[in-house]
């Protein structure tokens, strides 16, 4: 199979990204390196308030992102994986992309390889060998 769209980072962003998708009917897959998403807001301590900023950019996903605890925040992000039929591919740590659009392939840790016809890199960080 090949996905309208591979989403790598599964934050804030690539969350949005995967709900438009999914609100569109692209076929798409959500890419996690970790065992679950919003990494980053994972680790914040229990409790801790999360904030919606900037508040001046409008959102375009269905996916709600307000402020609040960080337990609120997860839940309503967790709701709304499932409310919006997310695919998710958690544990899913990309050391590969090759190719060019319309053309990808897109190469997991666990040996699995994805083709896909676009690409949306939605990490803080992500050092690749193209």
């Amino acid at each position: 199979m090949t996905y309208d769209v591979v989403i790598v980072g599964g934050g804030p962003a690539g969350l949005s990204a995967a709900a438009h998708a999914a609100q569109t009917g692209m076929s798409h897959v959500l890419l996690e390196a970790t065992r679950a998403h919003a990494n980053t807001v994972q680790r914040y301590q229990k409790g801790r308030h999360v904030m919606a900023e900037p508040g001046v950019v409008p959102l375009r996903s269905e996916l709600e992102f307000t402020a609040g605890t960080r337990e609120a925040v997860l839940g309503a992000w967790e709701q709304g994986i499932e409310k919006l039929s997310i695919d998710v591919c958690y544990e899913g740590e990309v050391t590969a992309i090759r190719g060019e659009r319309p053309g990808f392939e897109i190469s997991l840790a666990n040996g699995e390889k994805l083709k896909a016809r676009s690409v949306v890199f939605a990490r803080r960080m992500l050092t690749l060998s193209m």
